[in-house]
């Protein structure tokens, strides 16, 4: 009797355990609470930030350049032209002449000597052809001969092979001018021209020692 009350007690305590654990189950809550949205910030479109302008570049000035030396002296009706010097050489006088005209005084004046690939600007008295004296360091004087003054803006002064001086330029037509072959030409024809006044000289000398000779006889008598 005792073990069977004994029993109907563990028997209630376990029911009454089974009815307090399922009551604490049920009154915890187990939904999650709702998000909260939260609300939609307005996106703005972004500006472009406006484009400033780029200063506009001050141009730079170009320098000025020097004045080159001169050869002779600007006239009023002259012209002139830009020279540079490649005969290997100083040119240390310079002279012009003009058809019927003497020599002109010597050119170069406080510049000094004309040096060897220097640039020089020449002017020139007048337009047309006029011969031009040149003397090199080396001591040679040589003429450029009938230079077109006023017909062209640039030229060189060069030495042929046969050390007669010469010039290269380019014309009014823009056409480049080797005036070389016409320096040959004249330098032979000038060779000719001594050699045929040489030749005559000599014959004339020889006709006035022939004259003088005939009917000649010993004693210094004449027949």
């Amino acid at each position: 009797m005792r073990k069977l009350t004994l029993a109907l007690a563990l028997v209630l305590a376990a029911g009454l355990l089974a009815g307090c654990g399922g009551q604490a189950a049920e009154s915890a809550p187990t939904e999650e609470p709702a998000p909260v949205e939260e609300p939609e910030e307005e996106i703005l479109a972004e500006e472009e930030p406006e484009a400033t302008p780029e200063p506009t570049p001050e141009p730079t000035p170009e320098p000025t350049p020097e004045p080159l030396p001169v050869i002779g002296q600007e006239a009023e009706d002259g012209c002139a032209a830009e020279l540079v010097n490649t005969t290997g050489q100083d040119i240390t006088e310079v002279y012009t002449q003009y058809e019927g005209e003497d020599w002109s005084e010597e050119l170069l004046g406080e510049d000094g000597p004309f040096l060897a690939e220097e640039r020089r600007q020449m002017f020139f008295p007048a337009a047309g052809p006029v011969d031009v004296w040149v003397k090199l360091a080396d001591g040679a004087g040589l003429t450029m001969h009938d230079v077109p003054a006023g017909d062209f803006v640039e030229g060189q002064i060069a030495l042929t092979d046969e050390e007669l001086v010469y010039l290269i330029y380019t014309d009014a037509d823009g056409e480049s001018v080797d005036t070389s072959q016409a320096e040959i030409d004249f330098h032979e024809a000038e060779l000719q021209r001594k050699a045929e006044e040489e030749a005559a000289a000599a014959a004339a000398a020889q006709q006035t020692y022939n004259s003088g000779s005939d009917g000649c006889i010993t004693g210094g008598l004449f027949w």
